[in-house]
């Protein structure tokens, strides 16, 4: 305590502060991206979305009039809201479903399976605007290869990408086709689990299911932590595949009018900039709530194995 508490010699503080220089200088070009590119875009579009800015150029003060219209004359946006919503509390589950479900499978000692993992995380690496051409080839009404399937056996043509009520269905499914992103993550989790675990249930005599509820559930419960943040914000920002299947309308009748692309054609099709900018900054008021609802509940479910005791126990 008294060396702690003696005075620095001057060498000594001209040291520390050249290291702290050091440090400084290594952390400037990321100090540099962080400040350029993600508080000052957010602190300009804060301001701009307190003004009626537009693509022309005039830039009024209007103060807190865009977020008053939103909340009480813009029926788009609690439907788009709405509607991201419905997709999110659907797709998000399901993904995180299928793709535990084809890691755990993928992580089985077969033949081929370096292949079998590949072909599955091909699909990953592909940008949205090529799935969403691909896919509408797929379910196109009067030439696609899934009705055609469906007709063999007698079931009649549905209206995947005209009809609200299948619109949702089908972007639902589109989503699945990117979970090989989720399925390496889980993959490495299944890997990172000691087998001295499975063999203490085999000798209790567990079951396949009781070694995956058991044992490999709760292991992996922090992968699929990670997973579900990522997902869930992943949800609430799909642009491009509704973009390129809608022609930026939201077709058919606004059934595909996600938050982004709503977003997106108030601000640049429609070319309120001030408008759109509000409409950014409440989302990410949203996506702020929702990740801190997970994060103050995770404590309930997520696990964390313990490591070495500082005593040298286990």
């Amino acid at each position: 305590m008294a060396m702690s508490l003696r005075a620095r010699k001057p060498w000594e503080l001209t040291w520390h502060r050249k290291r702290a220089l050091e440090g400084y200088l290594f952390a400037l070009p990321w100090i540099i991206g962080i400040l350029f590119f993600f508080l000052f875009p957010m602190a300009y579009a804060a301001y701009i979305s307190l003004t009626n800015w537009s693509i022309l150029g005039t830039s009024p003060w209007v103060g807190l009039e865009n977020y008053r219209r939103i909340f009480t004359r813009d029926p788009l946006f609690l439907h788009s809201l709405k509607l991201t919503t419905i997709y999110s509390l659907i797709s998000v589950p399901l993904q995180l479903a299928v793709g535990f479900t084809m890691a755990y499978l993928l992580n089985q000692k077969i033949k081929g399976l370096s292949f079998f993992r590949t072909i599955y995380y091909m699909p990953a690496v592909l940008s949205g605007p090529a799935i969403a051409v691909v896919w509408g080839w797929l379910f196109n009404t009067e030439f696609g290869i899934v009705n055609y399937i469906l007709g063999l056996f007698g079931i009649p043509s549905i209206p995947w990408l005209t009809s609200r009520e299948w619109i949702m269905p089908f972007y639902i499914l589109m989503g699945l086709w990117t979970v090989g992103q989720t399925v390496i993550l889980y993959l490495a989790g299944l890997q990172g689990i000691p087998t001295d675990y499975y063999e203490a249930a085999d000798v209790d005599g567990a079951s396949r299911f009781e070694k995956v509820r058991y044992v490999t559930l709760p292991l992996m419960t922090p992968v699929i932590f990670f997973n579900l943040m990522t997902t869930v914000i992943a949800s609430f920002q799909i642009f491009s595949t509704a973009y390129v299947i809608s022609g930026g309308t939201g077709r058919p009748a606004n059934g595909s009018l996600f938050y982004y692309l709503y977003l997106y054609r108030t601000g640049f099709a429609q070319g309120y900039l001030g408008y759109a900018s509000a409409l950014a900054w409440i989302l990410f008021f949203v996506l702020v709530v929702i990740s801190i609802v997970i994060f103050k509940t995770s404590g309930l479910w997520v696990y964390y194995e313990a490591g070495p005791r500082e005593n040298g126990g286990t």
